[in-house]
């Protein structure tokens, strides 16, 4: 079945607290591996918003949770 994922980032706290979040969410994607039973079809970011959406395709949603 395939669904669509939206993400927003969300600014919070100080500068410093900001760009620490981002330095985390950064590590934590280069670490992420997509589960084999999920096909990635695109991956979206909105011009001139902070997020986009993500379509892809699973037999088992909870690969992706």
């Amino acid at each position: 079945m395939k669904y669509v994922l939206t993400w927003k980032k969300k600014r919070h706290g100080t500068t410093a607290e900001y760009e620490a979040g981002q330095k985390r969410v950064l590590e934590m994607m280069q670490a992420w591996r997509r589960p084999e039973s999920v096909v990635i079809h695109q991956f979206l970011v909105k011009v001139g918003d902070p997020g986009g959406f993500i379509v892809f395709e699973a037999e088992d949603l909870s690969a992706v949770h």
